[in-house]
């Protein structure tokens, strides 16, 4: 065999490295990424189920629920839930409820007969 079929045989295993060693690198950099994600997100629950757990004003609980309407379910859930175990007889906040629970959904046309969906 001639010394250019070994050159390019030894570049092609080098390439063939580094390729392998750049993609272990950015999935070892993605899996840490996530893993720092995911601890972010359960620290930012339990932070709001700590503060949820001891407000009383249903009205404060409504609004932040406003405010993060675009973050995940699992934080709404926890935030509304408290707000209609603060006031059941709320019409606003039984309508919020039974976004995550439909057994409530009777519930509202008990409070506004002219509620639709």
């Amino acid at each position: 065999m001639s010394s250019r079929f070994w050159f390019y045989l030894g570049a092609l295993v080098v390439v063939a490295g580094l390729y392998s060693w750049r993609t272990a690198t950015v999935n070892a950099i993605n899996n840490e990424v996530g893993r720092i994600e995911q601890a972010s997100q359960q620290e930012r629950v339990a932070n709001i189920a700590r503060y949820v757990a001891t407000q009383t004003d249903e009205r404060k609980l409504v609004s932040l629920a406003k405010r993060l309407k675009n973050s995940d379910q699992e934080t709404l859930r926890i935030i509304i839930d408290r707000a209609y175990e603060l006031n059941p007889g709320s019409r606003d906040i039984t309508i919020l409820a039974s976004e995550f629970h439909p057994e409530l959904k009777t519930r509202v046309l008990e409070l506004d007969p002219l509620y639709k969906p």
